[in-house]
């Protein structure tokens, strides 16, 4: 998990420490000390946390604390003292997913979060009141770092922007930019980004981004892509580079297309009732989201109503292999990574029994009930009712979603006569790392719309 941290005399040091070798258990790892003169390792007692990080001063640990008992829902930062081991204070009150924390010199912490379509960071005092940083355009990387007099020094994106290094000195108002990676895109349009809000069937507000195409006149009509994200419990932002598949907006955007990025129930930017209310129907419920989604673009008078493609990876595969036999009205889909059938998943992901209780807690995949419950959110069930052009990803040794997910709805789909094609990737790992696998995915993914939507 998280690195080690040496105590300021240098006598202890503290690290996290699974129960067992099974990679799926990491998430039931827990701080431990080390007694460097004794040789003894002790745990701190704080129960399942994460990311441990201690005060300038010694005397206070910060750790992340799952809220609901699993750290793949919403997570909070708990400050503990070092001489008891009680809760100070923590991030509750702030209501956001901790991504990331650091400590202040004057004892408060730096706290990363998404918020609504930014990635942002909050000052949170002892007293649990809180307030976020003005950065202006900037959206902030989690990973910051914190100098002993209290400039912090981040990662800044902007929507027409890749990742600069940035330092906000102490009591300063705007950062200053310190390198200039990404000259050479002043050469190049980029697309214009518009935060957009529409009701979902419970009554919450979801969100997303809406980015325009290079050039977009006002009074036309536009394909629209959907481009969903992954996790479920992450956040689609309007900064410049996605989680798995970073330029694609640009690309398709620079193609012609409206770009929608939504923030289905799940998302981790809008507190832990929004994130929560994916639990028990993680497809369906987002499913009927990102469907509301398509409807808010369709209102602005801007969609070319026989042009509509979804596409997504992981999550955002599954979302998209769900939405297709849900909807008739899809142009073309691109499913990446998808996890087509949750019972398959259950059995077979790395991560499968910590993933299932969480999403679907107290229920079983072992018995008839379970499965029932496990095939009503897959994709699979639906197979009947979907007519949409397809295209499938996958790598071939993928840990996370393995490759016989993406087998099953190929062959599924070819049995009915759809249209489909299926591109597996020889690498290790759940999306291509290195360039050139990321490369192909990108080219992959726009000349699947560019041939069914133009």
């Amino acid at each position: 998990g998280s690195d080690p941290i040496w105590a300021r005399d240098g006598r202890r040091i503290y690290y996290q420490r699974q129960p067992d070798p099974v990679f799926a258990h990491f998430i039931q790892q827990t701080t431990y000390v080390h007694d460097v003169l004794a040789k003894t390792d002790a745990p701190l007692g704080l129960g399942i946390d994460s990311e441990p990080r201690l005060s300038q001063d010694g005397m206070f640990l910060a750790v992340n604390v799952p809220r609901h008992g699993t750290i793949y829902l919403q997570n909070d930062v708990s400050v503990r003292s070092m001489a008891g081991g009680r809760e100070l204070f923590s991030s509750r009150t702030l209501d956001r997913n901790v991504h990331f924390t650091a400590w202040l010199p004057s004892g408060d912490l730096a706290v990363a979060t998404s918020d609504g379509v930014r990635d942002v960071l909050w000052r949170l005092s002892p007293a649990g009141t809180f307030s976020r940083y003005d950065v202006g355009e900037l959206d902030i990387a989690p990973d910051l770092s914190v100098s002993a007099g209290g400039g912090i020094a981040f990662a800044g994106t902007r929507t027409n922007r890749p990742a600069d290094i940035y330092y906000l000195s102490p009591g300063a108002k705007t950062p200053l930019r310190l390198t200039d990676e990404n000259a050479w895109l002043s050469d190049y349009q980029l697309p214009q980004a518009q935060e957009l809000r529409w009701k979902t069937d419970t009554g919450m507000t979801a969100d997303g981004v809406l980015f325009y195409p290079v050039g977009y006149q006002p009074g036309r009509r536009y394909p629209l892509v959907l481009d969903i994200h992954g996790g479920p419990v992450s956040t689609s932002t309007r900064d410049f580079v996605g989680i798995e598949n970073g330029g694609l907006v640009q690309i398709l955007t620079a193609h012609g297309d409206l770009v929608l990025r939504p923030n289905y129930r799940g998302s981790d930017n809008a507190g832990d009732a929004y994130l929560q209310a994916i639990v028990g129907d993680m497809a369906s419920g987002p499913g009927k989201d990102n469907l509301a989604a398509v409807d808010a673009v369709r209102k602005l008078g801007i969609v070319d109503e026989s042009r509509i493609g979804v596409s997504g990876w992981s999550g955002g595969g599954l979302q998209t292999s769900w939405l297709i036999g849900h909807a008739q009205f899809w142009r073309a889909a691109v499913s990446g990574a998808a996890v087509n059938d949750q019972y398959q998943q259950a059995m077979l992901s790395d991560i499968n029994e910590p993933f299932n209780q969480a999403f679907f807690p107290g229920v079983s995949p072992f018995n008839e009930q379970g499965k029932a419950a496990y095939l009503a959110e897959s994709p699979i069930n639906y197979v009947d009712r979907m007519r949409t052009p397809t295209l499938i990803l996958s790598d071939t040794r993928d840990q996370r979603v393995p490759v016989t997910q993406a087998y099953e709805l190929y062959h599924a789909l070819r049995a009915r006569h759809i249209t489909v094609q299926f591109v597996a990737f020889p690498r290790y790992g759940h999306f291509p790392t290195d360039p050139v696998g990321r490369e192909r995915v990108l080219r992959r993914w726009a000349g699947w719309f560019d041939r069914w939507m133009k």
